[in-house]
């Protein structure tokens, strides 16, 4: 049975529970994915720079997948608006009101993506404000980079802030630790599935893309050469939230298999004081749409409601929520 079992350390205090949530379904490559696996296993061991060279252009490439039902809903209810962000505008999406939640996609994601969780946060009585980062949803570009989504949010942070809270899901989460060291004031920060290195990062790609070695030290080349030797230390997500005094939650999936639970581990070991929170069935993306992690979400920034719990477990589905005492 696909169960969700929570670690509570530091400032979050509790028995475990258990609770049944909706399976969370493997995913197949796309044809394109695997076609570049083909295309890298052949001939990259026979042309190593070039190889490393497309891999590392890749790297900064963005896809954006078709909206599901569920976010067109949520695009609905939505306030929408833009932010100036250096030379590019960032699409905005708002919903409720009260003190300020920022939500933070990962890569390949949008900010309608988290519009369940804005549900919540809105019902709970928080405005909750999510963006779509450079070169992804609605916004502007084809591909970007850490330097281009963390001020993505530290712009949108400052447009409607004072923040009370920011919750991050994936890479998000390292831009979010990056913006934190580069003073990004808010209380307290979630972050769902945190990569913790950006060599965990490369490796997670160059492995699903079938990078060979030789042209994977050919993208470590070119990375240290664009954005200095120290990158690895610079954005690790682990070592930038150990310099920050902030309350923590690290909510991670045992199935998840974009980035593996130990990643999350790590960054609430590193994180002083964070509570480490481990689901199980639900991966990497249907995390952000269990009725149960949205209350965990409400609990920690401060505002719960019972009955808003239960609206929003309406529209995802009672059976997702499901608590077996």
């Amino acid at each position: 049975m696909n169960a969700i079992f929570i670690d509570t350390f530091g400032r979050m205090r509790g028995r475990a529970r258990t609770v049944r949530i909706a399976p969370h379904r493997t995913r197949r490559p796309s044809l394109a994915v695997r076609l570049i696996r083909t295309a890298f296993a052949t001939l990259g061991s026979l042309f190593p720079r070039v190889a490393g060279r497309r891999a590392y252009r890749l790297w900064f490439r963005t896809h954006r997948r078709p909206e599901s039902a569920a976010e067109t809903r949520w695009l609905q209810t939505a306030h929408r608006s833009t932010v100036q962000v250096d030379q590019t505008e960032v699409v905005t999406y708002r919903w409720g009101v009260g003190p300020t939640v920022l939500l933070v996609h990962g890569w390949n994601g949008r900010g309608i993506q988290l519009g369940g969780l804005a549900q919540a946060l809105a019902a709970a009585g928080y405005q909750a404000v999510a963006f779509d980062a450079p070169a992804h949803g609605r916004s502007p570009g084809r591909s970007t980079h850490i330097y281009e989504v963390t001020e993505a949010v530290e712009a949108v942070a400052a447009a409607f802030g004072p923040l009370h809270g920011v919750v991050a899901h994936s890479f998000g989460c390292m831009a979010t630790a990056f913006a934190l060291v580069r003073r990004l004031a808010v209380q307290r920060v979630v972050m769902v599935s945190p990569p913790a290195t950006v060599e965990g990062m490369v490796d997670s790609f160059t492995g699903l893309l079938a990078v060979p070695p030789r042209a994977k030290a050919v993208m470590h080349e070119l990375f240290e050469a664009g954005f200095g030797a120290d990158l690895w230390q610079r954005f690790a997500t682990t070592g930038n939230l150990a310099k920050v005094d902030v309350a923590g939650l690290v909510i991670h999936d045992g199935d998840d298999e974009v980035v593996t639970i130990s990643e999350g581990k790590a960054v609430a070991d590193a994180w002083r004081g964070a509570t480490f929170v481990r689901t199980t069935g639900l991966g990497h993306h249907c995390i952000l749409r269990s009725p149960d992690v949205a209350r965990q979400v409400c609990t920690f920034l401060g505002r719960f409601e019972e009955g808003a719990h239960r609206r929003f477990v309406g529209v995802h589905g009672a059976a997702a929520a499901k608590v077996a005492k």
